[in-house]
């Protein structure tokens, strides 16, 4: 069972007219088609320096180790051998890789050489390792650039989906500048707590996506306008259908799927639950502050209804 949401109905007939464009809603929605496209031209240009590799630049020495890992086809032991290593490299990992084969010392030396002369030629790496979060090799903008990265089609889809389906609501109530400023709130807190193990959880595989803030601009809708109705699609195998519930029914599904996720399933598959759930606590986190900021200082002209009423 899939559901999609797709709009958030606010009374704008009643108490708010939400004005201006989503600047930096549309402006990230782009940015992450324009981003996508940049990794598939990065992949297929690194793929190519593979192939080029294995085909004429591989040294004669390392022959004899493929073979004994698969005797029939040395090109695609080459080729598999180099995607894999060159960009998840660590000593532990090969020395294991090794044992598996029944490789010697010394063969296993010969692999290390080959990925050191590899990387000599083949000296870039694809887009999506410049820029993704690596938490063992991390800094300040790999926080940024990593929620601009999927790993396929159907990461990118999804995420936006969920993204426009609040994101455009959040911006107009907040005001642009605002709405950076959460955004980056969340790339941020999703960051540190993916690699700072403060849900007892260290992440040790690099991570990429937009999902941490959308986890955010959901749980600050949902605190915001808990008893608005979100229009959403529901997807059971061959039955689709269109139902209105309640935002924070839908919301709370998804962070209590995150909260078992990251409690059951860390080990398995590969959604990073503590980027969701720290996403999620961002947002519950920033509700309190707008709501304190509209108590302190009502807008008399243009009140926003906070009780989540439906439109008369």
């Amino acid at each position: 069972m899939l559901f999609f949401p797709y709009r958030v109905e606010l009374p704008y007939r009643q108490q708010l007219e939400l004005k201006g464009a989503p600047f930096f809603s549309l402006l990230f929605g782009v940015l992450c088609f324009l981003v996508f496209a940049l990794q598939l031209y990065s992949d297929k240009q690194y793929e190519k320096g593979i192939v080029n590799y294995c085909q004429y630049e591989l040294t004669e020495g390392v022959i004899p180790v493929f073979k004994k890992i698969r005797s029939d086809d040395v090109f695609s032991v080459c080729t598999n051998f180099l995607a894999d290593w060159d960009i998840n490299y660590d000593n532990k990992s090969l020395e294991y890789f090794a044992f598996k084969a029944q490789l010697s010392p010394e063969e296993e030396a010969v692999l290390k050489a080959e990925l050191m002369r590899f990387n000599s030629i083949v000296s870039y790496d694809p887009l999506t390792v410049e820029f993704w979060h690596d938490p063992l090799d991390s800094d300040i903008t790999q926080y940024i650039s990593s929620s601009f990265l999927h790993a396929d089609w159907e990461h990118l889809l999804f995420n936006l989906i969920f993204f426009f389906a609040f994101s455009i609501t959040i911006e107009k109530l907040i005001g642009s500048l605002a709405y950076l400023f959460f955004f980056l709130l969340c790339c941020f807190s999703t960051g540190i707590a993916y690699e700072s193990n403060i849900f007892g959880e260290h992440g040790g595989l690099p991570t990429l996506g937009l999902s941490g803030v959308v986890m955010g601009l959901m749980a600050l809708t949902a605190c915001i306008y808990p008893l608005k109705k979100m229009a959403v699609f529901v997807w059971i195998l061959l039955f689709i259908t269109t139902i209105r519930i309640p935002v924070f029914i839908l919301v709370g599904f998804y962070v209590l799927t995150d909260v078992y996720g990251m409690a059951y399933l860390m080990d398995e598959g590969d959604v990073n639950y503590v980027a969701h759930v720290a996403g999620a606590i961002t947002g519950i986190a920033f509700s309190i502050l707008f709501h304190t900021y509209k108590y302190l200082f009502p807008n008399k002209n243009n009140p926003i209804d906070l009780g989540g009423k439906e439109n008369a």
